[in-house]
């Protein structure tokens, strides 16, 4: 626009003398209005032309006043008092000494009327115009000297203090060689001078100064033409103290108040090579122009309110090319620094009071220097850089710090943006406190690469990146002194314009000493998120994860259970969810396997869940091995054991906060030869299986009897052959006393080498008693008998009866039972050591009868009324008839015998007198054993517990 200025000013000023000098003579004001028209065909309105007239060696113009259309803008300029000095041989060459302008103003208002017309004309001979005729010796002006007093300038769309201001000076032109000088001063601050001297446009010196600063000047600029065969080769150097150029800046570019706040230095030294036919509007085009040239920039950029303080750019390179291609090259001491906050930046909740208070420190740097290229295009530019560029945030005392190294960037017509880089964060923060989770102290060290293709962004995560936290506290979930570390590198997908983002790879490990889960403590060795895919979509997730959690163990008071590993699976998109669940303990003793899947819209789904099968082995395989100590008085040591759950639940679609509830379900559970110990009973090959239908979230029932059979119980008296038909009504899992019934149907069990048969009993908690008849068959007198403890007691013959047995509460009585020996009846023998027999026929005179008779008794009839009381007294009235036949030539006997015995003293005394009988058992056999085992020793443990199950 200034240059366009200056043209209109030069050409005016010609036209003023030509015509002036040309009218010399004629009446003044006929030379006035001849001005004005030639003025209006120029495209000049409102002109006002008065001129005085002529002297002999001078010209008075008295006032001169014209308006001019440029499109944004609209010129105002006015020249009062112009004098014209000349000598009249000169004048009829054309030439004048001397103009005088006293006083002149120029106003360039914002119009805001379309664009700065530019006439074909004037571009078709912009367009012929060639580089050489630039670099021509300036062609003789028609003054010597221009002398500039006072010119006041007013533009609109100017800033600072030069919006308004004064020009003077001078312009002189000796031997084709142009001088001046003028001085520019605003309504405010210093006043600059512009001094310059040039034959040609390869052949320039300007300087600006500031009057009264010493030093350098504030803009120093030079070109020297290279001497060359046919190219035309320029070179030259610029200089500039920027807050010194700031204000003129603003006079010619709009760019607001700031810019005077920018201080620093601006240096270059270029060169350039063209063809000296190259027309002037198309230099920058051709082919064999090329611009080389070294840039320096040290500048102190203003602040940025709220964004931004004290911001720096040191900036130093090189670029060559032309408009077909330009290479840069930046060198390693290029920088920018600044202060920068985040608060104007939209940022989670729990990182924005953190990092939004205060200033960060921000650098981008060059390490190692780089360089890329530039392809100017007036549609769609492209461009490329190679070579680290590192940009660098916060410091040691704020909450993150982080690192980007963009090792390249692209972009072209035929590909947006790419580039491809390094970033590491680390830091830390707290305490961190949202709705769902609570942290106290969070750090983190992050490295990971970044690759930018078009609109998509690709982030991986490096191996070793990780995030710790002192304590974190999660609804009924704490932990402390957590990690969370990537194992195999996390690989993120993200859509820039919308900002949608898929994680498709990885290996996340999150180590925790050990955690609290609903006030239970557990501890971990280590859990790992496998990540194949995971994505945000509406109202919900597009996931497959996988997630292994090793040595996994709650700690209870007692027992500890042992550590145990664990895979999930899950697979979840907007319609549904899949999980699949493997446990096993170590050694795989116990092993857990499960699937499940939900319906998020019909909020239903359903799991089954499948433990074992757990396949007990001694000597380590016990029950008692998966939790120590083992507090229990009961323990498995063989057999097998397993389980299977299924379950469904359902919700109300149209209920958003109402969760599912389970509908039903059926637990199948397995015995299969079971092996254990009950205090001091061994139980052998229990069977069974048993099934349990779930109603709802509390009940549990059994639609079908479970078949009970257990191979023998071993205690003081052996029971063999167990078998029974067990089923349960329904009952509240949480509360056993809520147990509707309990049917024991088809028992039997053998018994002193008979058997024990009953129908069973439907217990029903409601009732006060409950009554169950037992049936004995064919009991051996033998196996009885053995009963006492007695030695030489033996017999013969076989036993049946009923015993009527009364349940009321805790306490088990019979009443009014009878075994009676079956026809025709067997033989008692008593026969005790000699010692034993006089013991106790000394106690009574008939004793010695008694044992006499019962010597060789031969009985046919042996009835016992048996009456259990709630105190477990047992009351036998015993019936004995039959006869010795070797005593008293075989008369007939009868013995009527009355028993009281305290059941459960009596089964406590036999209880002991086993332990006693094993214990001796068992050093016999190590006295016994070879090679001198010490005692204590765990050679015959084998054998002595075979021997111990034969007995």
């Amino acid at each position: 626009m200034l240059t366009r200025l200056a043209k209109i000013l030069a050409g005016l000023l010609l036209i003023i003398l030509g015509l002036t000098f040309l009218l010399y003579g004629i009446l003044p004001d006929l030379a006035s209005r001849l001005l004005t028209r030639l003025l209006i065909q120029r495209g000049f309105d409102q002109v006002v032309v008065q001129v005085d007239r002529p002297g002999l060696i001078s010209l008075r113009i008295p006032r001169l006043s014209v308006q001019k259309d440029l499109g944004p803008e609209h010129l105002r300029l006015q020249l009062e008092d112009v004098q014209v000095e000349y000598d009249l041989r000169e004048l009829l060459g054309g030439r004048v000494n001397t103009v005088v302008v006293p006083r002149a103003s120029i106003m360039l208002q914002d119009e805001q009327r379309g664009p700065e017309p530019t006439g074909e004309a004037e571009l078709s001979k912009q367009a012929a115009l060639s580089l050489g005729a630039l670099f021509q010796p300036i062609p003789r002006l028609p003054l010597d000297q221009l002398f500039l007093d006072q010119v006041t300038v007013h533009r609109d769309r100017a800033s600072g203090p030069f919006r308004d201001m004064t020009i003077s000076g001078t312009v002189q032109e000796r031997e084709q060689v142009l001088t001046g000088a003028l001085t520019f001063k605003g309504l405010e601050g210093s006043a600059y001078q512009l001094r310059w001297m040039g034959r040609h446009a390869g052949s320039m010196t300007a300087e600006l100064h500031r009057i009264g600063r010493q030093g350098s000047p504030v803009v120093a600029f030079r070109t020297e033409e290279v001497p060359a065969e046919s190219d035309l080769r320029l070179r030259g150097t610029f200089q500039t103290e920027f807050q010194e150029l700031a204000p003129l800046l603003a006079l010619m570019v709009p760019l607001g108040p700031q810019i005077e706040q920018i201080s620093g230095t601006v240096m270059a030294e270029w060169s350039v090579t063209a063809s000296r036919s190259a027309a002037v509007q198309s230099l920058w085009l051709d082919p064999e122009t090329k611009v080389e040239g070294q840039v320096r920039l040290r500048l102190a950029l203003p602040e940025w309110p709220g964004r931004a303080q004290t911001m720096a750019l040191l900036l130093s390179g090189r670029v060559s090319g032309n408009g077909h291609r330009l290479d840069w090259t930046l060198n390693e001491d290029s920088l920018f620094g600044a202060n920068v906050s985040l608060a104007a930046v939209k940022l989670p909740a729990w990182l924005m009071d953190p990092l939004a208070k205060g200033f960060s420190p921000l650098t981008i740097d060059v390490p190692s220097g780089t360089h890329g290229h530039l392809i100017p295009s007036t549609e769609s530019p492209s461009w490329a850089m190679e070579g680290p560029v590192r940009i660098r945030y916060g410091n040691a005392t704020r909450p993150i710090r982080a690192e980007l190294i963009a090792t390249s960037l692209a972009q072209s017509p035929v590909q947006e943006l790419s580039g491809r880089g390094t970033v590491h964060v680390e830091g830390k923060l707290g305490p961190i406190a949202q709705d769902l989770i609570q942290v106290a102290e969070a750090t983190w060290n992050v490295d990971g690469e970044v690759t930018v293709e078009a609109t998509r962004a690709e982030v991986l995560v490096d191996r070793a990146s990780v995030v710790k936290t002192s304590r974190v506290r999660m609804d009924q979930f704490r932990a402390s002194n957590v990690s969370l570390a990537v194992a195999e590198p996390v690989r993120l997908l993200v859509d820039l314009p919308s900002q949608h983002w898929v994680m498709n790879r990885g290996l996340v490990r999150l180590r925790a000493p050990s955690f609290v889960m609903k006030e239970t403590r557990v501890t971990l060795d280590r859990a790992d998120l496998g990540i194949k895919r995971l994505e945000p979509v509406e109202n919900g997730w597009n996931a497959d994860l996988t997630l292994a959690l090793s040595r996994l163990a709650p700690s209870m008071t007692t027992p500890t259970l042992p550590p145990s590993n664990w895979q999930a699976h899950a697979v979840t998109d907007q319609s549904m969810i899949t999980v699949e669940v493997e446990g096993t303990t170590p050694e795989n003793f116990l092993s857990v396997t499960g699937t499940g899947t939900h319906h998020w819209s019909e909020k239903q789904g359903s799991a089954r869940l499948r433990v074992g099968p757990v396949r007990f082995e001694p000597p380590q395989a016990l029950l008692s091995t998966l939790a120590t100590p083992w507090p229990y008085p009961f323990d498995i040591v063989r057999g097998e054991v397993s389980s299977d759950i299924t379950v469904s639940w359902k919700g109300d679609p149209r209920q958003a906060e109402e969760r599912p509830t389970i509908q039903q379900g059926t637990v199948t559970v397995s015995l299969s030869g079971l092996d254990g110990r009950y205090h001091t009973y061994d139980i052998r090959g229990l069977s069974t299986n048993v099934v349990v239908e779930v109603q709802g979230m509390d009940v549990l029932s059994m639609p079908e009897p479970a078949k009970v059979t257990v191979a023998s119980v071993q205690g003081p008296v052996e029971v063999t052959k167990v078998s029974c038909e067990v089923q349960v009504g329904k009952v509240e899992w949480t509360d056993p006393s809520t147990i509707a019934w309990v049917d024991l149907r088809r028992l039997r069990a053998g018994l002193f080498g008979g058997q024990v048969v009953s129908e069973g009993l439907r217990y029903d908690p409601a009732q006060p008693v409950h009554r169950l008849t037992l049936q004995l068959q064919n009991f051996e007198v033998q196996k009885l008998l053995n009963l006492e403890q007695q030695k030489g007691l033996e017999g013969t013959g076989l036993l049946d009866g009923t015993l009527p047995l009364v349940i009321s509460g805790r306490a088990v009585m019979v009443e009014e039972g009878l075994v009676e020996a079956r026809p025709p009846g067997g033989v008692i023998r008593y026969r005790p050591p000699p010692a034993a027999g006089q013991a106790v026929a000394s106690t009574n005179p008939h004793m010695e009868m008694v044992l006499q008779a019962l010597s060789d008794f031969h009985y046919n009839v042996l009835a016992m009324s048996v009456q259990y009381q709630e105190d477990g007294t047992l009351l036998l009235n015993t019936r004995l008839e039959g006869r010795n036949p070797g005593w008293q030539n075989g008369r007939p006997v009868h013995f009527n015998l009355n028993v009281q015995e305290n059941i459960p003293a009596l089964l406590k005394t036999l209880e002991t007198v086993t332990k006693v009988q094993d214990a001796l058992t068992e050093r016999l056999d190590r006295q016994g054993g070879s090679g001198g085992e010490p005692e204590g020793g765990d050679k015959d443990a084998p054998e002595r517990e075979e021997r111990r199950g034969d007995r």
